[in-house]
């Protein structure tokens, strides 16, 4: 299931989409994303992750035939309140040790039956957690996780889903069936910032688990300029050059989405040539 909320981590929700069509479902955070994403006739299974807050927003997630995280006992009320029969896919969040979203493990049996007594729901509910520590291989919550995990669902016989980007790459317990996590249905992975190329570990690169950029931010020089040794740059003259220097203008700054906070020696790549930022970055220039 590929997470594309937040209009797709900054890469446009409706353009990645569409190139993820073979993806076996799309997951966003909140209803008005599946929303456009039906609109723009997007046909994959649609999961909303926050589920709804009010009954208006599953109504509407019902018209538009998205699927819904069940994770705070109000959400039984109003799938009582929906007129229709079996209109509507159920994913159950159980928190296991996010401490956000989610029915204590051990309640799971009773929040399966009480899903069962609700006519609007689709019959095989589906059963998720949230993992907290994955990015770190050293720390064993995730494991603790995946046992409480497990212990709740003794043999499940529907489809579960437990890991994100950093579950997927560093935690291969959380990806089959096994005496520790046992049930008979699929496992659904939920891969977010890996999807794009981006590595979730910190002080690990995409590059050491095979992740491509999926986009690249370019832009095109306005100016060329040699600068003597002693000569400024940009707002603040924070950077002084200790030679004489060729200094490049490019046409792109905070006013496009180029990070503000970027330092000196940030680097940019000039017809395939790592160079260094210098200076602040400017709402339209670096």
């Amino acid at each position: 299931m590929a997470v594309i909320k937040a209009n797709a981590y900054g890469h446009g929700l409706i353009e990645t989409a569409q190139i993820l069509s073979n993806a076996d479902g799309l997951a966003v955070a909140r209803v008005d994303e599946g929303v456009k994403l039906r609109v723009a006739g997007i046909r994959q299974p649609i999961l909303v992750l926050e589920g709804c807050a009010e009954f208006a927003e599953m109504e509407l997630a019902v018209e538009h035939d998205l699927e819904l995280v069940v994770h705070e006992p109000s959400h039984f009320d109003m799938l009582d309140a929906l007129l229709n029969e079996k209109v509507v896919g159920i994913w159950l969040k159980l928190d296991t040790g996010m401490g956000r979203l989610g029915f204590e493990p051990k309640s799971l049996d009773a929040c399966l039956t009480r899903l069962k007594s609700c006519a609007a729901v689709k019959p095989n509910p589906r059963v998720m957690t949230h993992l907290a520590c994955a990015d770190d291989p050293n720390d064993r919550t995730t494991l603790q996780q995946v046992r409480s995990f497990g212990a709740a669902l003794g043999g499940f016989t529907g489809d579960v889903s437990i890991a994100n980007s950093a579950g997927v790459l560093l935690w291969p317990q959380t990806l089959a069936s096994s005496e520790l996590l046992d049930y008979k249905g699929e496992n659904w992975v939920r891969p977010g910032l890996a999807l794009y190329g981006a590595s979730p570990i910190p002080g690990r690169s995409a590059r050491e688990f095979g992740l491509e950029p999926a986009m690249s931010f370019e832009s095109r020089l306005i100016a060329i300029r040699t600068l003597k040794k002693g000569a400024r740059v940009g707002y603040g003259a924070t950077w002084q050059a200790d030679r004489e220097t060729v200094l490049g203008v490019a046409a792109v700054g905070y006013g496009d989405g180029y990070p503000r906070h970027l330092e000196t020696g940030t680097p940019v790549v000039v017809n395939g040539h790592r160079v260094q930022l210098v200076g602040r970055v400017s709402m339209d220039m670096i």
